[in-house]
C-alpha cells in the first residue's frame, strides 16, 4: 500500500512537471505570436486586425491550460482514478476557448462593415443573440458528449420541437430567412432607390427581420414582408450607379422643317442638363425622331440626372423650356386631330 502511495505520488510529480514545462513553453511561443500580431495589426489601416487580435488574446490562455494538461497526459498517464477526470478537465478547456473565441469573432463580425449598413442597431443586437444562442448551443451538446451524456435522445427531442414550431411560425421564419437573404446577397441597400414588380416605388428607408420599409415618393411608407421582396423582381435604381436616363416623348407637326427642330430641341436639352445642379454633366443629351404620329412626327429626348428622384424636376424643367422655345422658334406641337370626309350620295 505505501508503495502505492509512492508510486502515486512520484507519478503526480512527473505529471505536474511536464504541465509546468510544456505551458510555459506553450506560453513562449503565444507570447511571442502574440507580440508579432499585435505589431503588423498596429501597421495596417484597418481596425478589424486590431479587434480580432484582442478577441483572441483571453480565450488563448485558457487554451494553453487546456494543451499543457492534455500533453502532460499523454506523456506521463496517471495511474489512478484522477486519469480520467483531468482528460475530461483538459477537453473541456480546449472546447470552451474555441467558444469563446468564435462568439467573439462573430460578433466583431456582425458589428464591421462586413454587413450593411442597413442593419439597425435593434437588428445587430437581435443579430447577436442569435449568433451567441446558437454558439453556446452547439458548444453546450459537445461539452454533454464530451462528458459522456448521450444526446441522442435530446437532438430526436429538438427535432421534433424544430418540426413543430416550423409549421407554427412558417410565414415569420420566411420573412426571416429571406430577411437574411436580402442583408446577405445585397440587392439594395438603405438609400437606395428600387421599384418592386408588385408596383411599389420609392427609397428604402429601413430593412428589417421580418420587413423592409421603403419611403414613396408621396412622402409615405410603404412595408413590404421580406418574403415577398425575395421572390420578386426588384430595379435597383442606384446600382451600379446612381447616374439614368429620363426619357420624355414629344410631338412636332408635319410640316416643321426636321433638321431645325432636331437642333433646338438638342440646344434646350443642354442647356438645361448644364443649368440644373442635380444634372448629370459626364454624359450629354440625346435626341431621335421615333415615329410617324397621327397629327405629329414623334421624337424621345433622353437627359441623364444624379438619382431616379430627380426625373420629376428635370422633366418640368425641360418641357417649360422646350414650349417656350418653340414658341419663339415658330415650331407647333399639334393638337390631336382627325380629318372626316363625308361623301354625297349621287343624286337620282
Amino acid at each position: 500500500m505505501y508503495s502505492d502511495e509512492i508510486g502515486f505520488i512520484k507519478s503526480l510529480t512527473i505529471t505536474f512537471s511536464i504541465f509546468i514545462v510544456s505551458f510555459f513553453c506553450f506560453y513562449f511561443f503565444w507570447k511571442l505570436i502574440d507580440r508579432k500580431l499585435k505589431t503588423w495589426s498596429q501597421k495596417t489601416v484597418s481596425t478589424l486586425d486590431d479587434e480580432i487580435v484582442l478577441a483572441l488574446h483571453a480565450p488563448s490562455k485558457l487554451l494553453l491550460v487546456g494543451l499543457s494538461i492534455g500533453l502532460s497526459l499523454q506523456l506521463a498517464p496517471l495511474r489512478s482514478a484522477l486519469q480520467s477526470p483531468l482528460i475530461i478537465l483538459s477537453k473541456l478547456l480546449i472546447i470552451i476557448p474555441l467558444l469563446w473565441a468564435s462568439e467573439r469573432l462573430l460578433k466583431i463580425f456582425i458589428l464591421s462593415k462586413t454587413l450593411p449598413a442597413a442593419l439597425s442597431e435593434s437588428s445587430q443586437t437581435l443579430f447577436r443573440t442569435l449568433t451567441k444562442v446558437l454558439v453556446y448551443s452547439i458548444g453546450f451538446l459537445i461539452i454533454l458528449d464530451t462528458l459522456g451524456v448521450s444526446i441522442t435522445p435530446l437532438l430526436a427531442s429538438l427535432g421534433v420541437g424544430s418540426v413543430a414550431i416550423a409549421l407554427a411560425a412558417q410565414e415569420t421564419l420566411s420573412n426571416l430567412f429571406s430577411g437574411f437573404y436580402i442583408l446577405l446577397d445585397k440587392p439594395f441597400r438603405v438609400g437606395d432607390c428600387i421599384k418592386i414588380d408588385a408596383g411599389v416605388e420609392g427609397v428604402v428607408s429601413k430593412i428589417g427581420w421580418r420587413s423592409t420599409h421603403i419611403k414613396l415618393y408621396a412622402n409615405s411608407v410603404a412595408i413590404l414582408p421580406n418574403s415577398k421582396i425575395a421572390s420578386s423582381m426588384i430595379t435597383n435604381y442606384d446600382f451600379p450607379e446612381s447616374d439614368v436616363s429620363v426619357s420624355i416623348t414629344s410631338g412636332a407637326s408635319y410640316d416643321s422643317d426636321l433638321k431645325h427642330v432636331e437642333q433646338v430641341v438638342l440646344e434646350v436639352a443642354f442647356l438645361v442638363q448644364n443649368t440644373l445642379p442635380y444634372a448629370s454633366k459626364h454624359l450629354a443629351p440625346s435626341m431621335s425622331f421615333t415615329s410617324f404620329g397621327d397629327s405629329a412626327i414623334n421624337f424621345n429626348v433622353a437627359l441623364r440626372v444624379q438619382r431616379i428622384t430627380d426625373g420629376a424636376a428635370i422633366k418640368h424643367e425641360f418641357i417649360k423650356a422646350l414650349h417656350s422655345r418653340f414658341q419663339i422658334e415658330g415650331i407647333s406641337i399639334p393638337f390631336p386631330h382627325q380629318v372626316v370626309q363625308i361623301s354625297q350620295p349621287p343624286h337620282i
